[in-house]
């Protein structure tokens, strides 16, 4: 253990540590610790490492993990990473522990930035007013949040995987949605202006689009934005009616 905490704050790590050598206490100290890295003997009595790993992917999945060993064969290193670990260092080699350290809490740290993003970004489009629909190379529909899904009036099981034009386009404007489409397809610039159209519901939507180019998702192409105006629509049309005549029923 000393020569593990001696490596580290050589490197000028600072750090706080608690040390355990039996399942009761590792999962006492993950629940009240919270520590942001785990560093972990291969062989240990009672409590191996591949057990204190198992516990860490069903309790912690994302918390970096590190195996340092004095013997551990390249067989049995790749059993480690294929369980789940986050690297190995060999103690005869603990000179490389503070950059594997440091590189595997950098990574966890981007790793939990990006979910955080992920998930509020996934929070905006499940309770966005917004109509936001991701399309694949062939227009069929990856993605409808639920405002899309309520103006199709289709859930998401029947809306998946089905051509946007038969879900929100009437039939006499869907050949000038697909003109529209390629046009800014070859532009790559995504709509130039919004675009009005009618879905097959009746509703009125204003529509915009931008090409997509996301690495969680790759197969997504188009990410369409519309926004709903129909009940705008219908209101405008009552008060011309009202303001042109309304007077001749007076």
């Amino acid at each position: 253990l000393e020569i593990v905490t001696d490596e580290l704050r050589r490197a000028g790590l600072g750090f706080e540590y608690r040390h355990v050598t039996d399942e009761a206490g590792y999962r006492r100290e993950l629940r009240q610790f919270q520590p942001d890295i785990i560093l972990s003997d291969y062989n240990v009595p009672g409590f191996g490492g591949l057990e204190a790993l198992a516990v860490r992917n069903r309790e912690r999945p994302a918390l970096p993990f590190i195996f340092v060993s004095g013997t551990l064969g390249e067989e049995r290193a790749v059993e480690t990473l294929r369980s789940g670990a986050t690297d190995y260092v060999l103690k005869d080699r603990l000179t490389r522990l503070p950059s594997a350290v440091r590189r595997a809490l950098e990574e966890a740290r981007v790793a939990a930035a990006a979910d955080a993003e992920h998930a509020l970004n996934q929070a905006i489009l499940e309770t966005a007013d917004a109509l936001i629909v991701t399309l694949d190379e062939h227009e069929n529909i990856l993605h409808p949040n639920p405002a899309a899904q309520r103006v199709a009036a289709l859930d998401e099981r029947d809306i998946t995987g089905q051509s946007f034009r038969e879900c929100f386009i009437v039939a006499e404007q869907a050949d000038a949605f697909r003109v529209r489409m390629l046009a800014d397809g070859e532009s790559g610039r995504g709509t130039e202006s919004a675009w009005q159209a009618m879905t097959p519901s009746r509703r009125t939507v204003v529509w915009s689009g931008s090409p997509l180019h996301s690495g969680q998702h790759p197969e997504a192409r188009l990410v369409l934005c519309g926004i709903d105006i129909t009940d705008q629509e219908r209101a405008r049309e009552q008060a011309y009616f009202l303001d042109h005549f309304d007077p001749l029923t007076q």
